[in-house]
C-alpha cells in the first residue's frame, strides 16, 4: 500500500465503522427490545377521551364514545408500510371481539385524502380518525416518545392503559391480551 493509500483508509475507517454500526442499530434495534411493554397504571384513557378528530366523512367523532370498553388505540399512517401490514389483522381481531366490548380505534397521521384512498383500497373494518403530528405529545405521555409508527395502546374497560406496542403488532400476540382482557370484562 502506498502511503497515500493508508492515510485514506485510516481517515475513511472510523466514518465506515460508524455508518455499519448506525445502520445495524437501526435494522436490529427493534427486535432486541421488547416492543409490547405492560403500561404504567397511572396513565389512563383521559388523555384521549377529551380528543375529538374528523371521520373518513369528515364528521366529528369524541373517543369518549368508546369508554367502558376494550379500547385498542393504533397510531398510523398511510404511508407506513408495518401500518398498512397490521391493519387486516386489527379488522379480524375487531370481528372476533365485537361481542365481547373490545373496539379499535386507528388514528392517521397523514391527510384525510391519503387515508380515504387507503381505506378504499384495503377495507378496514373499525373505526379511522384523521389526526395531526400535534397527537404526538399526547402519545409521548402514553409511552411513544419517540413518535414511532405505528404505535398501539390498550386501555381496559376501566380505562387504564394496560399494554403499549411500537412497531408491527402481530395480530396473536395481540389476540392474547384481548383475549385476558375480555375475560377480566366477565368477571
Amino acid at each position: 500500500m502506498t502511503a497515500r493509500l493508508r492515510r485514506l483508509t485510516a481517515r475513511s475507517l472510523p466514518f465506515v465503522v460508524a455508518v455499519v454500526a448506525g445502520v445495524a442499530g437501526w435494522q436490529l434495534g427493534p427486535w432486541l427490545l421488547d416492543r409490547t411493554q405492560p403500561a404504567l397504571p397511572a396513565r389512563n384513557i383521559q388523555q384521549l377521551a377529551a380528543l375529538t378528530l374528523p371521520d373518513l366523512h369528515g364528521q366529528p367523532q369524541a373517543l369518549a364514545q368508546w369508554q367502558g370498553q376494550v379500547l385498542v388505540v393504533n397510531l398510523w399512517a398511510a404511508w407506513c408500510p408495518p401500518c398498512r401490514a397490521e391493519m387486516p389483522g386489527f379488522s379480524r381481531l375487531q370481528d372476533k371481539y365485537a361481542g365481547r366490548k373490545v373496539q379499535f380505534v386507528g388514528i392517521a397521521l397523514d391527510t384525510a385524502e391519503n387515508v380515504v384512498d387507503f381505506a378504499q383500497a384495503t377495507p378496514v373494518r373499525y373505526p379511522l380518525l384523521i389526526g395531526s403530528s400535534a397527537l404526538l405529545p399526547t402519545f409521548a405521555e402514553l409511552g411513544n416518545s419517540s413518535g414511532s409508527l405505528p404505535f398501539t395502546a390498550v386501555f381496559d374497560a376501566a380505562g387504564q392503559l394496560r399494554h403499549i406496542h411500537r412497531g408491527y403488532w402481530r395480530e396473536g400476540e395481540l389476540d392474547d391480551i384481548l383475549g385476558e382482557l375480555a375475560v377480566m370484562m366477565t368477571k
